[in-house]
């Protein structure tokens, strides 16, 4: 059989399965889709020129921000700018290519001027607060409307995705049978001999480097649109780079179809592409209450640290607790977890009392913690400290052991079970401290600010493992100050500043209240 045979049944097959599949994979078909477009786009540069750029998230970034603002400013439809970030960014990279290439910068010399390049965007994103500044941009609820690039459900978006990745591959194709394409490869191969040879080496990785901006600016308007939210680290960070860069490698680099069976290998986390909170119909209605917190108070002697403070988490809900250092996030997370007793109101789990109980007693009802300062059992291995947990459901060792080592795969920490907590990184404290959480078998797990002090690699890794969790049904209430994961992970989110409750809300409207924006969102604007 035929790789082009292959290759149609392949696109068959992409076709005709996805109405048939759970959110959740068909999420992660719609990541597997969106990194092998980018390949593509990366593949014509880096695969077939030889020119390998690190700073591809600058054509990204640019598609994303350029079609979203001119939508929010100027009520733009993002089909339209999608096309203009993909003409902008063509700019840019020819600029940027020029300056290179001209002056003769090949190998890493080259890749190094491309991630500056885009890590210049990203700073000047960063402190320009007409594009969002470090909180970036949020695209407001609308009623669905194709024009508009807002459809229902997950199904449409996937189906947008999947030709957009199908225009690259042949869009690849005509350029690899074509003059450009043989001049490339001649490029690759042996720069001077192709020159002798009569080819106009500046001239065709110039063509290159236009096609391959464009493309990727149409891939940012397609995450900008799904997610419904960008900002600076996201769209103009390494990651997206190296993603798309590495479906291209590891499929192979200069082969048509080499991106696009590179994304299926390596099956991008959704935690890339989480559901975004602006798509209408994408948030289920939480049938039950699991959590229910009732006008509570807590005070320190004349100091009131929380003040009637109320909150629900329903099953199957992620919320966002989110406020300025102080305002009483973590003392809420105390006396829900009870560590505190409040000084007044009523905290109810699975609708009954949990005031004045015991924090492993309520443990033993369903709810786990983590702290903002991990606190393992530093002198226990990795599977030890887990295996405490595990403990919270069985008195048998070898039962609390073999749930521990499910739990230690599941959150990445398989491979250093046997590693003493004390010699882990933050990052895997972090997974580890939430993997002793996950061992209790929790039905409400709380946690806080699980994604502070990590790179941006390792914040995108924790959201997938979130999502993860999610999926498992289990219920999340979530302190956090990474402002893209509460928007991006969060059904609905809970503010408060000195104690006290003053939004609720889903992230879009959130973003928006004024009373937010000056306590709370400003402050890093």
């Amino acid at each position: 059989m035929t790789g082009e045979v292959l290759a149609g049944l392949a696109l068959g097959l992409l076709l005709v399965a996805p109405p048939f599949l759970p959110p959740y994979f068909l999420e992660i078909l719609i990541s597997v889709m969106l990194f092998g477009y980018l390949g593509a786009a990366w593949n014509i540069l880096g695969g077939y020129a030889g020119q390998f750029s690190f700073g591809h998230a600058a054509y990204f970034g640019i598609g994303a921000y350029t079609s979203t603002l001119l939508f929010l400013r100027l009520g733009v439809s993002p089909w339209l700018g999608m096309l203009a970030g993909g003409v902008l960014a063509a700019a840019f990279g020819l600029a940027a290519g020029y300056l290179s290439f001209r002056y003769g910068l090949r190998g890493p010399y080259f890749s190094l001027v491309t991630l500056a390049f885009a890590e210049m965007l990203r700073v000047i994103a960063v402190n320009t607060k007409a594009v969002g500044s470090s909180l970036g941009l949020v695209i407001p609820n609308r009623e669905p409307a194709p024009v508009n690039f807002v459809f229902a459900g997950k199904l449409s978006y996937y189906y947008v995705i999947l030709a957009m990745a199908v225009g690259a591959v042949w869009i690849t194709r005509r350029v690899a049978r074509s003059k450009l394409g043989y001049s490339l490869l001649a490029i690759r191969e042996n720069e001077d001999a192709a020159e002798a040879s009569g080819v106009d080496a500046l001239g065709m990785k110039l063509r290159a480097m236009a096609i391959s901006s464009f493309l990727t600016a149409l891939g940012g308007t397609f995450y900008a649109q799904y997610f419904a939210y960008i900002d600076p680290t996201i769209t103009f960070g390494p990651s997206v780079s190296i993603q798309g860069l590495l479906q291209a490698i590891v499929g192979g680099a200069g082969t048509v179809l080499g991106p696009v069976v590179g994304a299926f290998v390596l099956t991008p986390n959704p935690g890339h592409l989480v559901p975004a909170p602006g798509h209408p119909g994408l948030a289920a209605t939480p049938p039950m209450n699991l959590l229910e917190v009732d006008a509570v108070t807590k005070r320190f002697g004349g100091l009131t640290a929380v003040s009637r403070f109320s909150l629900t988490v329903g099953a199957g809900e992620i919320v966002g607790l989110i406020g300025p250092n102080g305002a009483g996030k973590t003392t809420v997370f105390h006396l829900l977890s009870g560590f505190y007793a409040p000084s007044a109101g009523a905290i109810r789990f699975k609708g009954v009392s949990v005031v004045g109980a015991k924090p492993h007693a309520i443990c033993r009802r369903g709810l786990a913690r983590t702290f903002q300062i991990v606190q393992p059992f530093v002198n226990l291995s990795a599977l030890e400290n887990v295996m405490v947990g595990a403990f919270n459901r069985t008195g048998d060792v070898k039962a609390a052991r073999q749930r521990a080592l499910e739990v230690l795969d599941f959150v990445g920490l398989g491979a250093r079970r046997d590693v003493l907590a004390r010699e882990l990184t933050l990052s895997d404290r972090k997974r580890l401290e939430m993997a002793r959480g996950l061992a209790t078998r929790p039905e409400l797990l709380l946690l806080d600010e699980v994604m502070s002090g990590l790179n941006p690699t390792e914040i995108e890794e924790i959201i997938g493992l979130i999502r993860r969790i999610h999926a498992q049904g289990v219920s999340l209430l979530i302190i956090e100050h990474v402002m893209r994961a509460i928007m991006a992970l969060s059904q609905r989110i809970v503010v408060l500043h000195h104690g006290e409750k003053i939004a609720e809300g889903r992230p879009a409207e959130v973003a928006r209240d004024p009373t937010v924006v000056e306590a709370y969102l400003g402050e890093e604007a």
